[in-house]
C-alpha cells in the first residue's frame, strides 16, 4: 500500500500542484546531502553528552526537528560545493557532445555588445 499510495495521490490536482512547487524541487536536491549529514549530526550530539541519554517521544521529536533544521544549511552548502558544479559540468559536456555530432548549433548571443559597431569599415566608407 505504501508503494501504491503516491501513484494514487498524484492524480489529485491540488497535491500534484503542491509537489511541483520550486521549494520541493530544492528539497529533492538536498535530500542526499541531508541523509549523509544527519546521522553524523545525531552521533556528534549524543557523543558530546558523555552520559546516559534517556529520551521520551517529545524530546526525540524535538531533537530530530532541531537536527533537521541545523542540517538543512549544511546540506545546501554541500550541494553548492559539490553537486551543482558537477551537474553544470556534465550539462556543458552533453551540450558540447551534441554540437560535435551536429545535432545542435552553437550560438553566441551577446546582448551587451552592439554588433553594428563591430562591422569592419572599408576604404570606401
Amino acid at each position: 500500500m505504501l508503494i501504491i499510495a503516491p501513484m494514487l495521490l498524484s492524480k489529485y490536482k491540488p497535491l500534484s500542484y503542491l509537489l511541483t512547487l520550486r521549494g520541493f524541487a530544492l528539497l529533492s536536491h538536498l535530500m542526499l546531502p541531508m541523509m549523509v549529514l544527519m546521522p553524523i549530526m545525531f552521533l556528534r550530539y549524543y557523543y558530546e553528552l558523555h552520559q546516559l541519554l534517556t529520551l521520551n517521544f517529545y524530546q526525540m521529536v524535538f531533537y530530530s526537528i532541531g537536527t533537521y533544521i541545523f542540517t538543512l544549511p549544511l546540506a545546501y552548502f554541500a550541494h553548492l560545493l559539490f553537486r551543482a558544479p558537477i551537474s553544470a559540468g556534465l550539462r556543458i559536456y552533453e551540450e558540447g557532445d551534441l554540437v560535435l555530432k551536429g545535432e545542435k548549433l552553437l550560438r553566441f548571443d551577446f546582448q551587451f555588445i552592439d554588433t553594428e559597431k563591430l562591422k569592419y569599415k572599408t576604404k570606401k566608407d
